[in-house]
């Protein structure tokens, strides 16, 4: 079964959660990912009921940045994210690659200033694969954010912090990254990269991410 996107949705919060609502029903089955983002120097965010497979855990950084995911029961309208005193999420569905297993991968850099985010290589080993990134960004500012390397940007929040979610769709092994362009100057932002292989494959997750200050 080919993997294919179904929905996606966003929340901003000045608090320390924020609800998501589905724009319809979800399907059993399918793939359900989140993307959160929040001010907190450690990676406070969490789902519950969802795994997250990545996050960046910047340590005297003040915002932390994962990806959590769960496979549909059907029920599903809301997801509710849980953070400091600001939070963001980006949600989304996809069918095609359910079930999928967790090995973590991770990797970490800073630098001062930046107009770019990159989320570190990542080399799949199953064919049929969705690659997941987002990037926390710190600041606003003019232009349209966007990721390179033939990924999509699925969501991007129009105010500071600001939440970048992308994806692209795979049938062969390799590795893969993404930069993510800001358009502005900026501090304390980092990226995450997140790879799930399709249904039909055998299952398989790689992840890592690259943190920027």
């Amino acid at each position: 079964m080919a993997i294919a996107f179904v929905q996606s949705a966003r929340s901003q919060t000045n608090a320390s959660t924020t609800v998501t609502t589905y724009g319809s029903a979800t399907t059993a089955g399918n793939l359900l990912v989140a993307f959160g983002y929040t001010n907190a120097a450690t990676a406070s965010l969490t789902i519950t009921g969802w795994t997250k497979a990545v996050d960046t855990s910047y340590s005297g950084i003040a915002q932390s940045l994962a990806i959590f995911y769960k496979i549909a029961d059907g029920t599903e309208t809301t997801v509710t994210l849980n953070g400091n005193t600001i939070c963001r999420q980006h949600i989304s569905e996809w069918s095609g690659c359910s079930n999928p297993a967790v090995t973590d991968g991770s990797n970490s850099n800073a630098v001062n200033t930046v107009t770019s985010i990159n989320t570190n290589s990542i080399t799949t080993t199953v064919a049929n694969t969705l690659l997941l990134c987002a990037g926390g960004i710190s600041t606003s500012g003019a232009g349209t954010r966007s990721w390179d390397s033939s990924f999509s940007t699925m969501l991007d929040d129009a105010s500071a912090p600001r939440l970048l979610s992308g994806y692209r769709i795979v049938s062969s092994t390799g590795t893969y990254s993404t930069t993510g362009t800001l358009h502005t100057s900026t501090t304390n932002s980092g990226a995450v990269i997140l790879a799930i292989t399709a249904a039909s494959a055998p299952t398989t997750v790689n992840s890592g991410f690259f943190g920027l200050m």
